[in-house]
Formats: C-alpha cells, structure tokens, sequence
C-alpha cells in the first residue's frame, strides 16, 4: 500500500465513522470492519500478521 492509498483508505473510514452520527447501521459497520481489516493487512509485515491472527482470530486466519 502506497502512501496515496493509506490516505484515501483513512478518508474513508473517516466518513464511515461518521456517516450516521449515533447510529451505525450494519452494513456501515461491515464497510468499515472490512476497509479495516484491509488495509492493517496491507500495512503488516509477516510477523505484524501473526500477532494480527494472534489477536483477532475471529477475524484473520493463518493461510500458509
């Protein structure tokens, strides 16, 4: 992920955050775990991956 990317990924979570003031709905909230979870993948290494897997297993799974 290049710095432009990491930018325009953060605007948009930014404007997910945001987008329904008090009240998230669920699929806002779906967009927002996915562009997430994207992008921490993204920016990790192998082992920032791990700890990630490590953390969240509910949501990262090892692929080997």
């Amino acid at each position: 992920m290049n710095e432009r990317e990491c930018f325009e990924t953060l605007v948009k979570i930014f404007e997910l955050i945001w987008k329904d003031d008090d009240l998230m709905e669920q699929d806002t909230l779906f967009t927002l775990q996915d562009l997430v979870s994207d992008a921490l993948l993204r920016a990790s290494n192998k082992e920032w991956g791990a700890e990630l897997v490590e953390k969240f297993p509910w949501a990262f799974e090892k692929v080997e």
